[in-house]
């Protein structure tokens, strides 16, 4: 309460009575001061002891209510009314039920792959058809002139790989044929080398050969198998060889027509290729002389040249070496020939693949059904150009026999298994059509149960297929609804819910005597 409206106490007549005198009172014993904000007053009104006391009774009551009330709710038993009901028996089941979209068992499309003009649409949308039967006709006449750059294209590929794949194998460079390698490159492990380098000339001078010319006169004397002695003039030697083919042909010189005998020798090892040499032959008891003489060559001999290009890995040329047929001479490595290779391939495969449906658009004028069935889908008419777009302009179903694609919740899906019956039905209702659930995936597909929102979370599905033959009510691409019984329980004896009764020992219900009987 503030100093200004504090109420004041009566005031009483001043006392008369002298004090006694005290000495003053030193200013280090003085009493401490007042706080400034204190009321002034030395008087305070104090609470009245019965406020304290009913106060304090009114809370103390307030608590023991509250408590008696708190305890009697936690003991009240639930005084709920007991329903009466009848028991009965009867059948319970659990079932995992959805809806599916039909489609054909066995479906085939036409016209993805065709090129060409319609000319006929023979069937309709609905129609029924059998396996051979007409569906559509196309002209292709104007594909003729690509299917000729068609195969320039192919012709040009395959020229390609072959290339490519001797490339590749000339990495290798073998020796044709056995023989002598002269004239030879020097070649170092690791040195890069081109193609068409000259690694020598690879020489058989095993056998040496001899062309002689002879007077026609001799024609009919001189055969193959003949010996000939041959001299040569060089090395003062002479050699035995034998006439190994004659040729009719007419060489004239001096007025003379000569032909040829081709004699071979072999090379005792100390005869060279080059040298002049006179075959003489013994007709008739005497010796025949040549026209002229002529000059000793290698049996064979072929220029070795490098038929592709890279690092030299190993090499065994030297002048003068001899080889065995196939001995390798030298190999190279290319890391580009390989990738080459399979893209020479690449390209004639993609040409042979457009050379094949050209001629089967060319070849395949009349398109007929594979398969029995009933047409469900018609996309084209008389005038039409198709160009192979990969779109399918007449599609047969065989709706004999059909499938219900549908997906399984993954809290139902280890309640079913194939072989399991299953009930079809259609939106309107109507006689239910019995299926047979064919296949169930292992492995989920989930989806946002939110659409994208995020909040819902994703739910798990199973895929899965349910076979059912057809009574021609269920058509490709329909809804209908699907029900399978995983659980069936019969003779089972059922009370209602409501007359349940919920306590501590677990759930009961009361059973009321009937009038008369004991229970």
């Amino acid at each position: 309460m503030s100093e200004k409206n504090a109420v004041l106490p009566p005031v009483e007549a001043p006392v008369t009575t002298p004090l006694p005198l005290e000495e003053p009172t030193p200013a280090s014993e003085k009493a401490p001061k007042r706080n400034k904000f204190a009321s002034k007053d030395k008087h305070r009104r104090k609470m009245p002891k019965w406020l304290k006391t009913l106060i304090i009774v009114v809370l103390l009551s307030a608590i023991a209510y509250g408590s008696y009330i708190l305890i009697q709710k936690l003991i009240k038993k639930d005084d709920t009314a007991i329903t009466t009901a009848f028991a009965t028996t009867q059948t319970l089941e659990q079932q995992v039920s959805g809806y599916g979209t039909v489609t054909p068992k066995q479906k085939t499309e036409y016209g993805a792959k065709v090129r060409g003009t319609v000319t006929e649409v023979a069937v309709t949308a609905g129609q029924s058809v059998a396996a051979g039967d007409l569906l559509f006709v196309i002209n292709p006449s104007e594909l003729q002139t690509e299917l000729t750059a068609a195969y320039s294209a192919l012709e040009s590929a395959r020229s390609g790989v072959e290339s490519a794949r001797k490339a590749l194998d000339a990495l290798n460079t073998t020796a044709p044929f056995t023989g002598k390698l002269i004239e030879s490159a020097t070649i170092h492990q690791g040195d890069d080398l081109s193609s068409g380098l000259k690694l020598g000339k690879l020489v058989d001078d095993s056998t040496l050969t001899l062309a002689s010319y002879f007077s026609y006169a001799y024609i009919a004397d001189i055969k193959p198998g003949m010996s000939a002695n041959v001299s040569i003039p060089d090395s003062m030697t002479s050699v035995l060889g034998t006439v190994s083919s004659v040729d009719r042909i007419k060489k004239v010189k001096d007025g003379a027509m000569l032909f040829r005998a081709n004699i071979t020798i072999k090379n005792p090892g100390t005869l060279v290729a080059g040298s002049s040499a006179a075959a003489v032959l013994r007709i008739n008891g005497a010796d025949v002389m040549p026209a002229e003489s002529g000059t000793l060559a290698n049996n064979r001999e072929q220029e070795i040249t490098l038929q592709s290009s890279g690092k030299v890995t190993y090499t065994s040329v030297m002048d003068y070496g001899e080889y065995k047929q196939g001995q390798t001479l030298v190999s190279l490595s290319n890391t580009s020939l390989r990738p080459a290779l399979e893209s020479a391939q690449k390209s004639y495969d993609e040409a042979a693949k457009k050379v094949e449906e050209l001629e089967a658009n060319i070849h395949n004028t009349e398109i007929r059904s594979e398969i029995d069935g009933m047409v469900s889908a018609v996309m084209i008419s008389v005038g039409d150009k198709l160009t192979a777009s990969g779109t399918s302009v007449v599609t047969v179903s065989n709706t004999s026999s059909l499938v219900i694609d549908v997906n399984i919740d993954e809290l139902d899906v280890s309640k079913v298994s194939v072989g399991m019956p299953v009930e079809i039905t259609l939106d309107e209702g109507g006689e239910p059509i019995m299926g047979t659930l064919s296949y169930v995936a292992f492995e989920a597909k989930t989806t946002d149960n939110n659409g994208g929102g995020g909040w819902g979370g994703s739910v798990a599905q199973f895929p899965a297929k349910i076979d059912i033959q057809s009574d021609g009510r269920l058509l490709p691409g329909r809804n209908v609804n699907y029900k399978i019984r995983t659980t069936v329980k019969e003779n089972v004896l059922t009370i209602p819910s409501s007359a349940v009764i919920y306590t501590e020992s677990g759930t009961a219900a009361y059973v009321r005597k009937a009038d008369g009987k004991k229970i």
